[in-house]
């Protein structure tokens, strides 16, 4: 099922038969999850049960080899839009064009679209003109050509087609002959030469009309023969070109949906959303102010407008100062706002999980994903993590948490899920999760008989 799915309202992640394999490694086995609104889930599990995994399915890192995730009512990925399916027909185009004159040769070309018109038109050199040009060359098609005081008719490299019995005093007189001829090679009839009057005549498709004349029959026979062959090269140069266009066209739009297609689940498109992370290891900018880490996470807020930028627009410079207040009110939250001038990496341990806490819910997201925010806090800086998670909820926030300390997670959980061996062994309530008996197995053993 994709896209819109009905839900409760009260649902807001809903993670159907999710696996992740890395190679031969099965790291998370067809696991469900159902987050509502307004709960601290907690994920536990011995080490190596797959719940960090879970968590870089949830957010873009890794895209999951099955299963599916919607989040809010919707698949947690870019939709197709009709802006997508535009640009992959762009680029297929493109990439078409440019497969067809990569089958040409370059020199030619140029001669048959820029040199021709400059060179041989009455009239000034145009765009439209050009391109017309392009095309006949690339179908092979005759052309017409000045030479002197001349017009005559030669094949779309140059070549003349019907040698000097084919010139004509005018360009107009030129291009009819040149359709004419055209009409003969396009016919498919056999290009013979007849005699009449003692000439050698090469006549029209319909036999009606003399396209040229000539004293002999061997110089008439050669003409055919050139005739026969611009016959075969057109047919041949138009097969190369339309291989060549649908190709280009299928690799250039292919191509552009699989790099969209894998970009559908980026991190950037996940927060978007509305969801935000921490990491089990801290990852802060150490050298930068507390507020500048706060201010990096609010990016995805900042106007994209290149122009705006550059000029340092009245608009952009208030977004600005919305961006930092919004900044400074997730520090307030934490109890961080006294230094948010300091270095990030001055900060004690459990400050520094709190920036990073502060830094998430500044993206202002509807689920937070917490991955062991408690480990290595003592009991002070645990008891307000519990403290601060509970405001989190509070404030409207739904908490996915991954922790091993069982303090944490029976003292702030609505409902546990438990991972072994990347499977779904348990779920329910602290009290129920405390009591099965498969989750005392995983964590304590199985007593040998």
């Amino acid at each position: 099922m994709h896209g819109l799915k009905k839900y409760p309202l009260s649902m807001l992640l809903d993670i159907q038969k999710l696996t992740m394999r890395f190679g031969g490694l099965t790291a998370v086995d067809g696991v469900d999850l159902c987050v509502e609104r307004g709960q601290v889930f907690s994920i536990i599990g011995p080490n190596g049960a797959g719940k960090t995994t879970v968590f870089n399915a949830i957010t873009g890192i890794y895209e999951p080899t099955a299963g599916r995730i919607y989040f809010d009512g919707h698949e947690l990925r870019r939709p197709v839009t009709w802006r997508s399916i535009l640009l992959a027909s762009l680029v297929g185009v493109l990439t078409a064009v440019a497969a067809v004159a990569l089958c040409v040769n370059v020199d030619q070309l140029w001669r048959a679209t820029i040199i021709r018109n400059y060179s041989f038109a009455n009239k000034e050199f145009s765009v439209a003109g050009a391109w017309d040009d392009f095309w006949s060359y690339l179908a092979g098609t005759l052309a017409v050509e000045k030479s002197r005081s001349r017009w005559a008719v030669t094949t779309r490299d140059g070549q003349p087609v019907l040698d000097v019995q084919g010139n004509k005093s005018t360009r107009e007189e030129a291009e009819q002959l040149r359709n004419r001829v055209r009409e003969l090679i396009d016919s498919g009839d056999e290009i013979v030469p007849v005699e009449r009057d003692h000439r050698w005549a090469i006549l029209s498709a319909d036999g009606q009309q003399t396209l040229a004349r000539y004293g002999n029959e061997s110089t008439a026979l050669r003409v055919v023969d050139d005739l026969k062959k611009v016959r075969s090269d057109q047919a041949a140069q138009q097969r190369t070109a339309w291989i060549a266009l649908f190709s280009g066209f299928a690799l250039g739009a292919a191509g552009t949906v699989v790099v969209w297609n894998r970009a559908r689940r980026t991190p950037d498109i996940i927060s978007l959303a509305g969801i935000a992370r921490t990491f089990q290891n801290i990852r802060l900018f150490a050298d930068m102010t507390v507020l500048e880490n706060v201010l990096i996470g609010l990016d995805r807020r900042q106007s994209r407008n290149v122009l705006r930028m550059m000029l340092r627009t009245p608009g952009l410079k208030r977004e600005m100062r919305q961006m930092r207040q919004l900044a400074i009110e997730s520090l307030q939250f934490v109890g961080l706002e006294s230094k948010a001038n300091s270095l990030a990496g001055s900060l004690a341990y459990g400050d520094q999980r709190r920036l990073e806490i502060a830094r998430a819910l500044a993206t202002q997201p509807k689920l937070l994903l917490l991955d062991e925010p408690a480990a290595g806090m003592n009991p002070t800086e645990t008891g307000e993590l519990i403290a601060l998670i509970r405001r989190i909820r509070e404030s409207g926030v739904t908490v996915l948490l991954i922790e091993h300390h069982m303090n944490v997670v029976m003292g702030i959980s609505d409902r546990i899920s438990v991972l072994d061996y990347g499977k779904k062994i348990a779920e329910g309530t602290p009290q129920e999760v405390r009591a099965n008996p498969k989750v005392i197995e995983a964590y304590l053993g199985k007593e040998s008989e």
